[in-house]
């Protein structure tokens, strides 16, 4: 164990404010960031649990079809989660093929100016104030994406309704059923280890253990076993919660209740 992070890979995705039904309720633009990251350990850890190693750290504009519980990731915002992670919204207007889009950081650029360390630091931020000051919108058929007036925006915006707007619990209820490869995030083309290191994180790792990566494992690795090794990753949970006792079996049945039900249902 010397490395200076944990091998547990935790999966990660995060939505916005400001998603948008299309008129037929069929489908749902909105923005989201994913990320994969491993958290620091041993003295790396202290005092305040350390910095994590970030994997993948990627934002977009993004499409759900709840026909199809279908995942379409149609503009990349990287650049900016690269700045300013969570700090910005968005402002979505879905009407017919094409997303009008508008990107507002919580903090003034000029406040962003003053942080920055060096010239390099200072032209980042320019380009990235020049870019997402303007409005956009993206047609969905050929992903053409076309820079427009924020006047424009805004007027627009303002003759369309909010019947169209949509919530987090929502859209997020409907992610729910998306596989966590849909969105990029392939476990072992991330951190590849043998399948075996993979079950023993389901195993061994609940209270701890990211929800999405479970999942991930789940539909990745386990959903190609065959019936009986299914059954035996599910008779090893069974024995090493059996081994527990006390609020640490309880954690345990909490926090590895879902994961066992999902091998369950591929039985």
């Amino acid at each position: 164990m010397t490395s200076c992070y944990f091998n547990y890979i935790h999966l990660k995705y995060e939505t916005y404010t400001g998603a948008g039904w299309n008129k037929y309720h069929t489908q749902i633009a909105f923005a989201a960031s994913t990320s994969a990251y491993q958290k620091a350990q041993g003295i790396t850890a202290f005092p305040d649990g350390g910095t994590h190693k970030y994997l993948i750290n990627n934002a977009g504009l993004y499409i759900i079809d709840t026909t199809k519980s279908e995942l379409t990731k149609l503009v990349d915002f990287s650049d900016l989660y690269e700045l300013i992670r969570k700090n910005w919204s968005v402002e979505i207007i879905f009407n017919d093929t094409l997303i009008y889009y508008k990107i507002k950081p919580s903090t003034e650029w000029e406040q962003y100016l003053k942080w920055s360390n060096n010239k390099k630091d200072s032209l980042e931020i320019y380009t990235l104030k020049d870019k997402y000051l303007s409005s956009y919108y993206v047609n969905i058929l050929n992903r053409n994406i076309v820079r427009i007036d924020s006047g424009s925006f805004s007027i627009f915006n303002k003759k369309n309704s909010n019947e169209c707007k949509t919530n987090l619990t929502i859209l997020n209820k409907i992610l729910s059923n998306v596989q966590v490869a849909e969105w990029g995030l392939r476990i072992k083309d991330i951190y590849p280890k043998p399948d075996s290191k993979y079950i023993d994180d389901i195993i061994y790792v609940a209270k701890d253990g990211s929800p999405l990566t479970k999942r991930a494992i789940v539909e990745q690795i386990i959903a190609q076993k065959n019936a009986e090794e299914k059954k035996r990753i599910l008779e090893e949970m069974d024995k090493y919660k059996n081994s527990l006792k006390g609020l640490n079996r309880t954690e345990y049945e909490l926090y590895s209740k879902e994961t066992y039900e999902l091998i369950l249902e591929l039985l």
